[in-house]
């Protein structure tokens, strides 16, 4: 088994020479990202063999940056065993063109399904002519730094020391009645940039900031990862015109005195599908979209060419339809019935605040297309609407399945659930040779959906103060 590590600051520090060496663009192998979603992500380190992998949470499940260092293949099979001896699947994250390409040229890893979210893909600008705002591509920034000038007079840009600490919250707790109404992810990474705040000069991260008239304006806290400069946090309060643009030069200009000639890039990370922060960074005209594969191997969803329609008693499970949008959507926002299954939308980030139909729909033809889950649509009759959702998810190296099934509440209670478990666990265990799992709610209200279980012949194998743990003898 490999030793992985906790992400503490002593361990980020002892490793900062490490991440300054990295031939990475990618923000997720940087000092600064792991601590500022380290709540989020639990992320752990292991360094063998002078090659270094990134664990994390991804989508709620462990996942792994593709290694880098001298022993990329030692590395890789370790990765297999691990997956098989903490009976989890095999996924990767954070990977790039490059190692996407490796990975599914590797014979080690068949039936491998891919992809990327749009939102999180890295913005990278070439470093040179942002320190100088030179070139006819940069005029409307170099306008903008002018007119912070004019203003203002040149930017006074210096380090940020930690006795600027306490300006640096006292700015954050002016910013934030500024953007009254942030959602939950940008309210979330605002309460990471001040603990990034409290942890840069430990991590000896560069930061720095713009005073105007004495007072701080806006600061910036970034990270030297190989070649590229990665901004992770840039903060100015909007009563002072153009500060950020200032304060974005100014920074550029810092590093490029501490770091002179080595710099080729920077990388202002992702917009995390906000319209109007994606607005702002394509103004800055970034020369890449680093997109960020994730990657499931050995997934058995890649060995299903075209989902089938599967029987069910008095149902039908089929594959997920456009038309099924809507009623999707209020599987996924009714909070009494999704308590049993375990998930509450207001509680996860990386749902925006403001949800649509196509909102769920998306993410879950996401997650069937990087192989982490098989969802079916429940229905009356074939051509019907959708009633409920069935899937198998929580795959594992050893080739296990869990099953999961909710229904809207005016059609349980009709012996659906029974029909569906069976028809799902006939298509994972015949079609797809898995041996199939269920967890079921620990709860004297949750009697109904056990019962069920147990007559599609699940015992149970363990319980805690939350879920009941049920397996299914292989045959």
């Amino acid at each position: 088994m490999l030793n992985f590590e906790p992400c503490t600051v002593e361990c980020l520090k002892r490793l900062a020479p490490r991440f300054r060496g990295l031939p990475t663009l990618c923000c997720e192998l940087s000092a600064g990202t792991i601590w500022m979603w380290r709540a989020e992500q639990e992320p752990q380190i292991c360094l063998r063999n002078d090659t270094l992998v990134l664990r994390q949470i991804m989508n709620g499940y462990p996942a792994f940056t593709y290694p880098i260092g001298p022993d990329v293949d030692g590395m890789l099979d370790a990765l297999i065993e691990q997956a098989r001896e903490e009976d989890i699947a095999l996924r990767f994250f954070a990977m790039d063109e490059g190692e996407l390409r490796r990975l599914l040229e590797d014979r080690r890893f068949g039936d491998t399904l891919w992809g990327y979210d749009r939102r999180w893909s890295d913005y990278i600008y070439p470093f040179e002519p942002y320190t100088t705002l030179s070139g006819g591509s940069l005029h409307k920034i170099r306008y903008k730094v002018n007119h912070f000038t004019h203003l203002y007079g040149p930017p006074d840009v210096r380090p940020l020391l930690r006795e600027h600490l306490p300006e640096a919250r006292a700015l954050l707790e002016s910013y934030a009645p500024e953007h009254a109404d942030m959602g939950k992810l940008e309210a979330l990474e605002l309460r990471h940039s001040r603990e990034l705040l409290t942890a840069c000069h430990a991590l000896d991260l560069p930061a720095a900031g713009l005073w105007i008239d004495g007072a701080l304006a806006a600061f910036c806290i970034g990270e030297v990862v190989g070649e590229t400069l990665m901004l992770h946090v840039e903060k100015a309060l909007l009563q002072y015109s153009d500060a950020y643009p200032a304060m974005f030069r100014g920074f550029a200009a810092y590093v490029s005195k501490l770091w002179p000639g080595r710099l080729r890039w920077i990388n202002w990370e992702d917009d995390s599908g906000d319209p109007g922060l994606r607005e702002v960074k394509e103004t800055y005209h970034p020369v890449q979209l680093l997109h960020k594969y994730q990657a499931h191997v050995h997934a058995p969803g890649a060995r299903v060419a075209v989902y089938p329609t599967l029987k069910a008693g008095n149902a039908v499970l089929t594959p997920f339809r456009e038309g099924d949008k809507a009623v999707y959507l209020r599987l996924n926002t009714d909070h009494e019935n999704n308590r049993w299954w375990g998930y509450d939308y207001e509680e996860d980030y990386t749902v925006p605040g403001t949800v649509d139909e196509d909102t769920f729909y998306d993410s879950v033809r996401f997650d069937m297309a990087i192989g982490d889950s098989m969802n079916f649509a429940v229905r009356e009759r074939e051509d019907g609407p959708m009633i409920g959702e069935a899937l198998l998810w929580n795959f594992t190296e050893r080739g296990s399945a869990e099953v999961g099934l909710r229904l809207l509440p005016e059609y349980q209670g009709r012996g659906i659930s029974a029909a569906v478990n069976e028809a799902l666990i006939r298509f994972a265990e015949d079609g797809l040779g898995l041996t199939t799992r269920v967890r079921c709610r620990n709860s004297p209200d949750n009697l109904r959906p056990l019962r069920a279980v147990l007559r599609s012949g699940f015992r149970e194998t363990r319980r805690d103060d939350t879920w009941i743990y049920l397996d299914r003898p292989a045959k």
